[in-house]
């Protein structure tokens, strides 16, 4: 998913943030998540696509056998304890076959919140 998201003019929109984070940030996080968490697995379930915009559901999981180190604040030691992480749905803008908007209304023990409490580690 990362290929399809521009180096500008993308943003990430979640209701329990501020403001929406740019590429930059959002997309530096994840390529942290996916460097420390290589078996990350985001399985997505389609539930509609309206020409420019697509509804899915991602589930996140991933083993916990690696160490963590979100944003290279703090390295969090391999726990070996799974990651499945409740669903949200997140709604897709797409234009020029690029992502340029992602919206979500994450749920309780999703995101990094919900990856570091699975683990034991918050």
């Amino acid at each position: 998913m990362l290929a399809l998201i521009p180096d500008k003019g993308f943003e990430f929109v979640a209701t329990k943030l501020p403001d929406p984070l740019a590429e930059a940030i959002w997309g530096g996080f994840m390529r942290i998540l996916h460097a420390t968490m290589p078996d990350i697995n985001v399985n997505r379930t389609p539930h509609g696509d309206t020409g420019n915009t697509l509804d899915h559901t991602p589930e996140v999981t991933q083993t916990g056998a690696l160490a963590l180190s979100p944003m290279g604040a703090q390295d969090f030691a391999p726990t070996g304890k799974a990651v499945r992480l409740p669903t949200d749905t997140y709604v897709l803008s797409i234009t020029d076959g690029q992502i340029t908007r992602i919206n979500v209304d994450p749920g309780p023990g999703t995101g990094l919140g919900g990856i570091l409490a699975q683990r034991g580690l918050a």
